[in-house]
Order: C-alpha cells, then sequence, then structure tokens
C-alpha cells in the first residue's frame, strides 16, 4: 500500500509538472491596440444678449454696450478665431457698429470687427491666428459701441438688431 500511495504522488507530480511545462510553451503574439482622438473644440456662449440701451433720437448719439456677450471656449488643439458681425439694423437703417474681441484671461484686446476705431467698415472679419493653445479653457467678451446717423431723420425708430459669430478652427 506504501508502494501504492508512492506511484499516486509521483503520478500526480509527475501531471503537475507536466502541465507546468506544457504552459511554458504556449505561443504568445502581441496585437497592437490604437485610437484616435479627433480634434475638437466646443464654443459655449456665456452671457447674452449684448445690450445697447435706448437711444433718445437725437442726432448723432453713440453708446457703448451696457454689457458684453461672452464666449467660452474649450479644446483639445491649438485653435484660430474668428469673430464676425454686422451692424445693428432695421430694415434699411443701421447703426453704426463697432466690435471689439476682448481675451478675458490676459486682459487683451484682440481686435475690432466690423468697422474700425473711426466708424470706418472693415471688409474682413477678425481673425486671431493661434489664439488658444491646445487643452485649454478661455473666455472671450465682446463690447461694442455704436453711433447713430448725422440726422434725426436719418434714423428710423424701432428695435434694430445683429448677431455676432466666433469661429474656431485649427491651424
Amino acid at each position: 500500500m506504501k508502494k501504492a500511495l508512492i506511484v499516486i504522488v509521483l503520478m500526480v507530480g509527475a501531471v503537475i509538472v507536466m502541465s507546468s511545462v506544457a504552459m511554458a510553451q504556449l505561443d504568445q503574439k502581441p496585437i497592437p491596440i490604437s485610437a484616435n482622438v479627433a480634434k475638437y473644440a466646443e464654443i459655449t456662449v456665456m452671457a447674452q444678449p449684448m445690450d445697447f440701451g435706448s437711444f433718445t433720437g437725437g442726432s448723432l448719439g453713440e453708446q457703448r454696450t451696457r454689457d458684453n456677450a461672452i464666449f467660452s471656449v474649450e479644446t483639445n488643439t491649438a485653435l484660430d478665431l474668428r469673430f464676425s458681425a454686422g451692424d445693428l439694423t432695421l430694415g434699411t437703417s443701421y447703426l453704426e457698429t463697432i466690435y471689439e474681441a476682448i481675451d478675458n484671461g490676459m486682459g487683451n484686446s484682440l481686435g475690432y470687427f466690423n468697422r474700425d476705431a473711426a466708424y470706418s467698415p472693415i471688409d474682413d472679419p477678425l481673425t486671431v491666428a493661434n489664439a488658444q493653445p491646445a487643452k485649454t479653457t478661455k473666455t472671450y467678451s465682446v463690447t461694442g459701441t455704436a453711433r447713430m446717423g448725422s440726422t434725426i431723420s436719418s434714423q428710423e425708430a424701432g428695435d434694430y438688431s445683429a448677431t455676432i459669430t466666433l469661429t474656431v478652427s485649427a491651424p
């Protein structure tokens, strides 16, 4: 019986050794795994509308906005910014409108769009190359100044409006 027990123990040990040897001989192959994260940015309007208030109707009135339009931009890639807008309009009547874009984090003016400081029309919107680095969230404000025509009769009474557009793109 003692011999039979020894033989059984030796056989179990041999099975254990053989299975570990067999496992050591298994083949292994690596499989590459990959993913691609696309360039992406999201614009959130933080404050609107931009309000110039009421003009008195007298000649050559000029007013700054009471509040600013504010955009928040979150991105995973570097961005160019493009600000555009038109004059405040009511039918064919308009208020000459100047807009200024500001980087809130730096407090810097990024520039003017629609018209320059002398109220001359600017053909191109404001484009700021490499304005925002990758993996950041920044806020931008837009403020404005509008003025009426040179005579009372040159300005139609009513509610004037315009739209500001911020477009972001990867360089």
